[in-house]
């Protein structure tokens, strides 16, 4: 019983890096997205300027 127990746990944890993984894969993906935009915004004022 306590072995079934353990590995619920561990699947839980597994899981919930697999989770924390995502999250900060989409982070990072929003902040790379956030560094093009404004340097697009930085190459127009640039050309408009």
């Amino acid at each position: 019983m306590a072995d079934s127990g353990a590995k619920c746990i561990h699947t839980r944890l597994m899981q919930a890096e697999m989770e924390h993984k995502k999250v900060e894969c989409s982070v990072r993906h929003k902040e790379r997205e956030t560094e093009t935009e404004e340097k697009k915004v930085r190459r127009n004022f640039v050309l408009d300027a």
